[in-house]
């Protein structure tokens, strides 16, 4: 006589995990009983996936199609009629996401926004490449990553952040955040005579156009205020001499506020002008620049002005900058920040004021017209290479802009 003693029916190994539109595919074996086996289940497969066997191995494989968590047993019989059972709980997981986007901000202005990652199974590795616009730091806590800090520098800034979870599934998304310079009223607004025709303008510098203006307090008698894109205008003719105090307030898209308070001396028609009245105006109202919740300090102007200047019309500084739709990238360079353009356009400037001279490399451009706005633009056969512009006005200048044309 021969007797075989066979090894008892054993089902080895468990089924993995998956994910929604994610290939999947997985075994199970079975060892001891005597060949051929059948195969049979109950319970529940993931949808989209389907069971098909080969000797001894039992495979489950296809694209997951609906995410949930599925509980099904596998019975396997030999030919002699023993059998083993298995239960099996396979997860489908929802593929990941990275939701929302980040808002912009404003130089100066506290910063916090975040972004969430959806599907996938935690914990969760956050990794970014690019530019984070400056002064501010990304921090991640479980499925969210913030952004905060507050911004120090306008521009616009692009980078990627990707998301890992335990099962190695990625997730990348591309963000664009604009940081925006903020509002600033620049110069102030000269003396008068009555009887004599008075015209003057101030000009807003930041924010997001278009703009509203608005004002409170007593105008000059005879003068009359009006607006245009970024500039207020004062004009008439006085018929009342005094002294006049009034504050304009202007208000971005955005909602962001800047009020500034003005004193306007309007003198008879046989006494001077006075041009103290302006130098304290404009040493007083430097420091009235203040957010919308009259908090926080944006900008001051130095209180020590330039002895011979008219300080009635004042700048304090030149802020030259490319605009947004134009720029590529910007990152800093070795002595000032570069920002990089396509090639062969035209490319458009915004400065905050509109009596400069246009300088290409350190050479004055003729030709060049800036508007009453305070924008210009460079015709698309100077930008073909790396170059640098600046702009003056008087004896101020700003910083040099390093253009990289691509």
């Amino acid at each position: 006589f021969t007797v075989k003693v066979i090894n008892p029916m054993v089902i080895n190994y468990t089924f993995k995990d998956g994910t929604v539109g994610t290939s999947y595919s997985d075994f199970v074996t079975v060892s001891g009983g005597t060949a051929p086996y059948t195969w049979t289940y109950t319970g529940t497969l993931p949808k989209g996936l389907r069971g098909t066997y080969s000797g001894n191995r039992q495979t489950l494989s296809g694209t997951p199609t609906k995410a949930g968590t599925y509980d099904f047993t596998l019975t396997v019989k030999d030919s002699n009629g023993n059998k083993a059972t298995k239960s099996f709980t396979v997860k489908v997981i929802a593929p990941m996401y990275i939701n929302y986007t980040f808002k912009d901000g404003s130089v100066g202005t506290s910063y916090s926004d975040f972004v969430t990652v959806s599907g996938g199974t935690a914990p969760y590795t956050w990794t970014y490449t690019g530019t984070l616009p400056k002064g501010l730091r990304g921090t991640y806590s479980g499925n969210r990553q913030t952004l905060s800090g507050t911004p120090k520098k306008a521009g616009t800034y692009t980078f990627t952040l990707t998301v890992k979870d335990s099962n190695g599934n990625k997730a990348t998304k591309s963000f664009t955040v604009k940081v925006i310079a903020p509002l600033y009223i620049n110069y102030t607004l000269k003396n008068g005579r009555v009887g004599t025709s008075y015209s003057d303008y101030v000009t807003v510098s930041g924010g997001t156009a278009p703009y509203t203006w608005t004002y409170t307090g007593t105008l000059p008698k005879g003068l009359r205020g009006t607006y245009s894109g970024n500039k207020m205008t004062l004009a008439g003719t006085p018929t009342k001499a005094g002294t006049y105090t009034f504050k304009l307030t202007v208000k971005d898209s955005n909602g962001s506020k800047l009020t500034k308070s003005f004193t306007v001396q309007i003198v008879s028609s046989t006494d001077p002008i006075s041009e103290s009245q302006s130098d304290k105006s404009s040493k007083e109202e430097a420091s009235d620049i203040e957010l919308s919740d009259g908090k926080t300090p944006l900008q001051k102007v130095d209180d020590t002005l330039p002895s011979g200047e008219d300080t009635a019309n004042f700048t304090p500084s030149v802020i030259l900058s490319v605009e947004s739709d134009d720029i590529v990238e910007t990152y800093e360079g070795k002595d000032s920040d570069m920002v990089k353009v396509k090639a062969d356009t035209p490319l458009h400037f915004i400065v905050n004021v509109s009596d400069v001279i246009v300088y290409v490399d350190e050479k004055a451009v003729d030709d060049i017209t800036v508007s009453p706005e305070g924008k210009f633009t460079l015709p698309a056969e100077i930008v073909h290479d790396d170059f640098k512009v600046s702009a003056k006005s008087g004896e101020l200048e700003s910083e040099e802009l390093f253009i990289i044309a691509e």
